[in-house]
Formats: C-alpha cells, structure tokens, sequence
C-alpha cells in the first residue's frame, strides 16, 4: 500500500528528509588542495571549524593565541550545545591549550552544569583530560569538586570509569581521594576522611541505613567489569569489607568470584581480593587460582598483582597446585622474574619468607600476617613454607 502510494506521488510532492546532523557534503578547502573539510548548515559550526583550521597551520604561538581568542568570544554561553561533537570537542581542547587561564576558567564554568554527560561521552570525556593538563590547579580542583558531586551515575559508564581513575590517581590529594570514596559509602562525610567503621560510630542510629546504602551502591557497581579496575570502587569496598557482617562480605564473594583477577591491578583492589580469599572454601580456592594460569607472570611484575601471589602462599594449603600453575610458570619465566623489583620480591618471600621483612611496608606486614592467620588452611605454615 506504502509503495502505491509513493508511486502517486511526483518527486515535487515527496516529502524531503533532512540529516539531523546538520552534516551537508564534504567540499574542498579554500586553498584547493584536494583536502576535504566539513561543512555544516550552522554558521556557529563553520566559523568555528574554519578558525580551528587556521590555528592549527599556524607556526607562531602569538599568531594562534589571537585566532583562539576569536574562538572563546564566538563560543562563549554556547559551550554546551557543541562539545559533544567529535570535532567541536577538538576546538574546545584547542582553547584549552592556548587560551588565557581566565578564559579557560569561563569555560569550565559552563561546562560544570553538564559534567556528568561530559565526563561519560566518548568525545566530550577527552574535554576533561585536556583541562587537567593545560589548566591550574584552581580550575582541576573546580571540576574535581564538582565531578565528587556525580561519582556514582559517572561510575556506571565505562568511560567515565577510565575518566576518574585518571583524575584519582594523577591530579587528587589524599583528602579529594577520600571525598570520591565518601560518595560511594552511605552518607558523605564534611572532607571525606573518616572510615565507614567511624561513620557508623558517630551515627550510630543512622547506621543500618548507612550500611545499607553502602551495599547497595557496591553490588550495582561490582556487576561491571570495568568498575573492578576502579581504584575508588575498590578503595569503597576495602572500607565496606572491614566494616560489614560476614554475610554481606559472603554475598560479595559470590559477586566477584569469577572475575576475581580483575581486582587485583589496584591497591586496595588487591587488599580486597585477599579478603576475599580468605573465606574461601579450598574449592573456591582453587577455581581462582587457576584463573591465574595465563596471568601469574605479569601480576608478579605489578607491584600489586605481586603482593596478592606471594600472599597466596599463606592462604593456600594445595602447595602442589600452586607449584602446577604458578611456581612453574615463574620458573619458566625466571629471567624476566629476577630482572624485576617485583618478581625480586615474590622470589625472596618464597625462600626467605618472613625474613624479606624489610621489601615490606607495616601496613603490607599485617596484611601478611593477616593471611597467615584468617586464612582458611588447614596446615601448619611451616609446613606449607617447606
């Protein structure tokens, strides 16, 4: 019937389909040399792009300052409706880099009302990264503050995984570190500092709901694979792991079983695979270790991924499949072991044992020990050291 009836129709009457892309064809650039530039139906978008253009042929830094400064006047209040564009996120980094820091300041400004969006785009994430470069420490800490504010929805996109974990762990202090944990953990404290274990204690009618919440966030937030290479998520988990009842950290264990391994490339991450360890039955075990077969030899040349196999020699009675699959694999592999700080270290353990102290920070010392004791073994760790 559609096909009759578009058949009736002469081409003048035929409705027109336009591209909400506002994208028209390609044409060549003014200079005619066979390279071709976008064009769009919006003069904003022309202008702009053709002024990017021009900066970026430009050799002379003065001579780029004055087109960026042509930028920031026909884009200023417009930031907003253009940086999720893949070239028009060009343009804004362009400004970032050659602009004066007030100008610099007015842009983060209008791109604070959209920070969730930005920090989870595939184009206008890179707007973030460039400002953390180019930017001084009073503009990072501008949208540090205001990126705390969205941690957990900005948390539940992969891209806005990688985008906080740059911002963590290169441009925050310890106190902003603690303040984007604080928004995973129940109630956010005043700076972030407090434990989840002294917030219960300061609140203590509020707890269950703190302790709650807490959960909550951590189990929809452990369901991505991408949030358990998280250093904040792990950090909010290691906090929730030393506060909760052993039936929470059990339903945990059942979350992150399968994809225990991926916990272990941060810090806390690696704490926390431990823990998890820990109340492991020799079954459960056993099933992590060998999901270790095919990794074991580059976590043990990571300063974290190391620390979790040498403290699988504690926590493991099976010495005869931790020498199947991990011992052989790094004898195999000893070269490489020995030429590394962190193999080096795994190595001494192993035949030194609690006399490598000294590699050993004290909070890693009690970790250690920690695995000798709450482990789920059965043997003696003399024994299991021979």
């Amino acid at each position: 019937m559609q096909n009759k009836i578009r058949n009736k129709l002469g081409k003048k009457d035929r409705p027109v389909r336009i591209k909400k892309d506002l994208k028209i064809k390609d044409k060549k650039n003014d200079e005619g040399d066979g390279k071709k530039v976008k064009r769009y139906r919006d003069p904003l978008l022309n202008t702009s792009l053709k002024l990017y253009e021009k900066a970026n042929k430009l050799q002379s830094h003065d001579e780029k300052f004055k087109v960026v400064q042509k930028l920031v006047t026909l884009l200023s209040g417009k930031i907003n409706s253009i940086i999720f564009r893949h070239d028009m996120s060009r343009v804004v980094q362009l400004i970032f880099k050659y602009a004066l820091p007030q100008h610099k300041t007015k842009i983060v400004n209008e791109m604070l009302s959209s920070i969730q969006l930005i920090a989870s785009r595939k184009y206008s994430n890179h707007l973030i990264k460039s400002a953390m470069i180019h930017c001084d420490s009073s503009i990072r800490n501008l949208l540090i503050k205001e990126l705390q504010k969205h941690t957990l929805p900005i948390l539940r996109t992969k891209i806005g995984v990688k985008v906080l974990e740059l911002v963590y762990k290169k441009y925050c202090n310890n106190a902003q570190r603690n303040k984007f944990k604080s928004s995973l953990i129940g109630i956010a404290t005043v700076d972030g500092s407090s434990s989840l274990k002294q917030q219960c204690q300061v609140d203590k009618a509020l707890t269950s709901a703190i302790m709650s919440s807490t959960k909550s966030n951590l189990n929809s937030l452990l369901q991505k694979d991408c949030c358990l290479k998280s250093s904040i998520v792990t950090s909010a988990l290691h906090d929730y792991l030393h506060s909760c009842a052993e039936n929470d950290k059990i339903e945990i264990k059942e979350i992150l079983l399968p994809n225990i391994i991926d916990l272990v490339s941060t810090k806390f991450g690696s704490y926390c695979a431990l823990e998890i360890m820990w109340i492991c039955s020799t079954k459960e075990k056993k099933s992590i270790i060998k999901q270790l077969q095919e990794v074991c030899v580059d976590l043990s040349l990571d300063e974290n991924g190391s620390f979790f196999i040498l403290s699988l020699f504690d926590c493991v009675d099976d010495t005869v499949l931790l020498y199947k699959i991990i011992l052989s694999k790094l004898m195999d592999n000893i070269r490489k072991i020995l030429e590394n700080d962190w193999g080096l270290r795994i190595i001494d353990y192993m035949f030194l044992h609690h006399m490598a102290s000294n590699k050993f920070s004290l909070s890693d010392k009690e970790i250690l020990q920690q695995s000798v004791n709450a482990g789920n073994t059965k043997k003696d760790p003399n024994t299991t050291s021979k």
